[in-house]
């Protein structure tokens, strides 16, 4: 397998993957909808709503909403210089719809959709300066059956 064609899973961890209840430790702690205090430990639960996860210093690691108890819509996680490192779309806790992908430089790393869970159409994969490397199709089950 291509190591290009791993890359879409990238897009689950940069954002924490699929309904996770609570960061890891080196993510920080979630703060709550309004501006709620932040739960005690860094392994607290986000709550519903709203949710911030920030690193011991307060920057912010990642912000998307929880509904029912799930992620929901738009997630971003962030770099520790602050720049957006990446943003996936959520429904019901699932990877659904567009994910893009940063290098620290700010450059598109790749793009791509996701249903249930899963890569599927075209993905295009980008080098640090911007240039097309690669571009990877994926089946409705997240198998890669081509690239070029």
């Amino acid at each position: 397998m291509r190591p290009l064609a791993l890359l879409p899973l990238l897009a689950l961890l940069a954002c924490g993957g699929p309904d996770r209840t609570a960061p890891t430790p080196a993510e920080g702690t979630p703060t709550g909808q309004g501006g709620a205090p932040p739960a005690p430990g860094p392994n607290a639960p986000l709550t519903e709503g709203h949710n911030v996860v920030r690193a011991a210093d307060g920057r912010p690691v990642m912000e998307g909403e929880i509904v029912q108890g799930r992620r929901d819509g738009q997630w971003t996680s962030y770099t520790e210089q602050g720049r957006v490192k990446s943003r996936n779309q959520y429904v019901h806790g699932m990877l659904e719809g567009p994910t893009i992908v940063f290098y620290d430089n700010g450059q598109v790393r790749y793009t791509g959709q996701h249903h249930r869970d899963k890569p599927v159409g075209e993905w295009k994969f980008y080098d640090e300066q911007g240039a097309l490397m690669e571009v990877t199709v994926y089946d409705s089950l997240g198998v890669a059956t081509r690239g070029h």
